[in-house]
C-alpha cells in the first residue's frame, strides 16, 4: 500500500519529496530517485541532499532547480534508439 508522494518546492532553491524509496544517484547537478510514482529526476545547480530519511521516505535537497521529471524508461530508451538511428 502507497503511503503517498508529495513535492514541495520553494523559491525553486529547496525541494522537499515524500514517497521516496531509493536514490540511484547523484552529483551536484542530478539526483535520480525512486519514488512511489516512479523514477524521478531532478536537474538543477549545485544541488545537495539535505536529509533523507529512509524509514518514512522523506528527502530534502537544496539547490538552484530548473526541472523535475518523472521519466519513463521505455520512452527514454526508444528516444535514444531513434536519435542513434537517424
Amino acid at each position: 500500500m502507497e503511503n503517498g508522494h508529495s513535492l514541495i518546492l520553494d523559491n525553486r532553491s529547496k525541494l522537499e519529496i515524500s514517497g521516496v524509496s531509493e536514490i540511484i544517484d547523484f552529483d551536484d547537478k542530478t539526483v535520480n530517485l525512486i519514488t512511489e510514482k516512479g523514477k524521478l529526476r531532478i536537474k538543477g545547480d549545485n544541488i545537495k541532499i539535505g536529509n533523507f530519511n529512509t524509514s518514512d521516505g522523506n528527502i530534502t535537497i537544496g539547490g538552484s532547480f530548473w526541472a523535475i521529471i518523472y521519466v519513463n524508461d521505455k520512452a527514454e530508451k526508444d528516444g535514444f534508439v531513434k536519435r542513434l538511428l537517424k
